[in-house]
């Protein structure tokens, strides 16, 4: 394993624990239900998102190291 691969590995790491923080917290927004129908929906939408966001970043990595 050369270190190309070790430092592409790393940084996907951090991006998908940085992406999987983001969906922690909307998740705990939308269990407070403080906020008004409108972002709540918005808020469901962009943890879809985020859940696409991490699996392509971890393709792109498996892509990456064939």
């Amino acid at each position: 394993m050369n270190l190309f691969v070790i430092g592409d590995l790393l940084g996907v790491i951090g991006e998908i624990l940085l992406a999987y923080t983001v969906v922690r917290v909307h998740h705990r927004i939308l269990e407070d239900k403080k906020i008004d129908k409108k972002v709540l929906s918005s808020i469901s939408h962009e943890q879809v998102l985020a859940g696409v966001a991490m699996i392509l970043i971890f393709g792109g990595f498996v892509v990456r190291t064939l």
